[in-house]
C-alpha cells in the first residue's frame, strides 16, 4: 500500500513542471506543491511536538500545500470547517487533542477567541506568514 505523500511526491517527480493546481488565472506545478508542502512539513517537525495539528484555512493553494505538509511531517490534519461557530470549534480542538492551529489572517477575529484553548502546550502558525 502506498502512502498519499509518498505517491504525491512520485507524481510530482515525474511531472514537476506539469500543472498541478489552478486558481483563477494563477497555476502551480507539482514542483511547487512538492517544494511547499516539503518546507511546511520541516516546519512542523521542527516547532510541533504533538501530532494532531488543525487547519483553518480557505479552499486555496495553500490548503493544498499545508495538507500535504502535515502528512509529510507524519502527523495527523485536523481540518476545521470555517463554517462552524466558534463553541463548536472549541470542542474539536480540544477533543482533538491538536498541538498546533494553521490558520490565516482571515480568521483573526475566530482565532483570537480558540488561542486560550492552547494555553502553553499549542502553537498557532499563520499561513499567509511570510516565513511560513
Amino acid at each position: 500500500m502506498t502512502w498519499l505523500p509518498d505517491a504525491f511526491d512520485a507524481s510530482a517527480k515525474a511531472n514537476a513542471s506539469r500543472t498541478a493546481l489552478v486558481e483563477e488565472d494563477q497555476k502551480w506545478t507539482f514542483g511547487e506543491l512538492a517544494e511547499g508542502s516539503d518546507n511546511i512539513a520541516a516546519m512542523l517537525r521542527e516547532n510541533v511536538a504533538g501530532d494532531a495539528v488543525g487547519i483553518l484555512l480557505l479552499n486555496s493553494p495553500k490548503y493544498v500545500t499545508t495538507l500535504l505538509g502535515v502528512w509529510k511531517a507524519g502527523k495527523t490534519p485536523v481540518p476545521l470547517n470555517y463554517l462552524l461557530p466558534p463553541q463548536e470549534l472549541a470542542y474539536i480542538i480540544k477533543d482533538s487533542g491538536m498541538s498546533a492551529l494553521i490558520t490565516s489572517q482571515f480568521f483573526a477575529q475566530s482565532v483570537a477567541a480558540l488561542k486560550p484553548l492552547f494555553g502553553d502546550r499549542g502553537v498557532i502558525l499563520m499561513a499567509d506568514d511570510p516565513d511560513f
